[in-house]
């Protein structure tokens, strides 16, 4: 094909171009026209309905997607199992405050891992323990749970024992408690084999807060009194350092044994009435019921004697008869004699029920019950001051101080000491304990009593 031939075709198919493009372009504008007029007709635009539908079709999928959302509130409450490698409890102070007592201690034992063994309730268990809160966590030992502050050490608040009464830890400043009960002897040692109970503390308390509070039990005794100061400021560049100090006084009312109608005379237990059911052979009826009013049959508040029942003999003499009157009671058991807070001898009320030999305790009686002169709560005084600065020179560097005064008087009442054994005569006396002999020349033995102990024991 010519040269000229190939432009002849070149021009041809464009026109074909342009003459196939023309109607495409008519039917555009005649489209645009059609649209123009609607428009006229109706104000909505079919491109603003469009918007419309993808705004809709937008709310939907957000309503959707909020729906299926998870929204995580709280993200700030700390929480120590993230970074822990054993469990932890952590009890914040509101948990504290909000309970109305006056212990800290006392609401750290409601957690079941803690045993009760030295609530302010049962401090009076022995002597020089009054008005301690000791924890124990599993029940393995006061000495075998370690209670830290701030993850550190603290000064022992019994006389040669790490023990820590956590009385003495200042409520206002309490942040939170963490209780760790496993893995821990590997990090502190066999001073916490129970486990671990950390009290942290505020480092940065700026500000002044007073608190008072009051309560008392619903037998209208046993109030308790708190009051606390608590002011700190922080100091420095970007308030790097930090003072604060914190007093509380707080006073606890005893509330006695004898106050309270269900504990007040004799005990309820489990008593043994029948034969001993380790040896005997069972007779189908139970061998231990639960009894009211049980007494020990041994011992009284003033004193009891107990008159030996001599055997009686084929041919027994006028002295044998008198002792084993004045001794022996049903079943040859032998007669206690009460000392009255007179110094006189008596013979002691009848009970109701006597379990010996199954047992020293009776049912009524005058007997003691061990709990005339014991103690629900003792009463207790506290004065704490706190007083705790740090300053932080570099990350690494943060020098502190901690003050600590602490004064708690407490009044312990308990039952009388007592010691029991056998009457005989032996160098002139009457021994009426073990180890504790009575002497007939005893300033505080009656004419009376040092006559009726004479003539109960045998002639010679």
């Amino acid at each position: 094909m010519k040269k000229h031939d190939l432009l002849s075709a070149s021009i041809l198919a464009a026109g074909a171009l342009a003459l196939l493009s023309t109607p495409a372009h008519a039917q555009t504008t005649d489209a645009a026209a059609q649209e123009g007029a609607q428009d006229q007709e109706n104000p909505t635009r079919p491109d603003d309905a469009a918007q419309l539908d993808t705004e809709a079709e937008l709310e939907s999928g957000e309503a959707a997607t909020s729906a299926e959302s998870i929204v995580v509130t709280g993200t700030r409450i700390r929480t120590p199992n993230l970074t822990s490698t054993a469990p932890v409890t952590s009890i914040g102070v509101e948990q504290f405050t909000e309970t109305g007592q006056v212990s800290i201690g006392d609401v750290l034992n409601d957690l079941p891992a803690l045993r009760s063994t030295f609530s302010t309730a049962n401090s009076t268990r022995f002597i020089g323990t009054t008005g301690l809160n000791l924890l124990d966590l599993r029940g393995l030992g006061t000495a075998r749970t370690l209670v830290l502050v701030n993850g550190r050490r603290h000064v022992g608040s019994t006389e040669g024992s790490p023990e820590v009464d956590t009385n003495t830890i200042p409520t206002d400043l309490l942040e939170r408690v963490d209780v760790v009960t496993g893995g821990t002897t590997a990090v502190y040692g066999s001073d916490a084999i129970a486990g671990v109970v950390n009290f942290i503390l505020k480092d940065d308390f700026d500000g002044l807060i007073a608190r008072a509070s009051s309560s008392v039990t619903d037998e209208g005794d046993g109030a308790s009194y708190f009051a606390s100061v608590t002011a700190g400021k922080n100091f420095g560049a970007d308030d790097r350092g930090n003072i604060a100090i914190s007093a509380e006084f707080a006073r606890q009312n005893q509330v006695r044994i004898r106050d309270r109608a269900e504990t007040r005379g004799g005990r309820r237990q489990f008593q043994v009435v029948d034969s001993d059911p380790a040896t005997a052979t069972s007779d189908a009826d139970p061998d231990r019921i639960f009894l009211t009013d049980i007494r020990n049959g041994a011992l009284s508040n003033g004193g009891t004697f107990q008159g030996i029942c001599p055997a009686l003999t084929a041919n027994p003499s006028a002295d044998l008869l008198r002792r084993r009157a004045i001794n022996c009671g049903p079943g040859d058991q032998p007669n206690f004699f009460r000392f009255d807070f007179g110094g006189a001898v008596r013979p002691a009320a009848t009970p109701i029920r006597d379990f010996r030999p199954l047992s020293g305790n009776q049912q009524g009686g005058d007997g003691a019950t061990l709990r005339e002169y014991g103690q629900l709560v003792p009463q207790i005084d506290r004065y704490i001051v706190n007083v705790f600065g740090r300053y932080e020179v570099a990350e690494a560097f943060e020098p502190f101080f901690e003050l600590k005064y602490a004064r708690v008087e407490s009044f312990q009442e308990s039952s009388p000491t007592f010691a029991q054994g056998g009457s005989t005569t032996a160098f002139g006396f009457a021994a009426n304990s073990t180890g504790i002999p009575i002497r007939f020349d005893n300033a505080f033995l009656t004419p009376q009593a040092q006559t009726f102990i004479q003539s109960a024991l045998p002639a010679g």
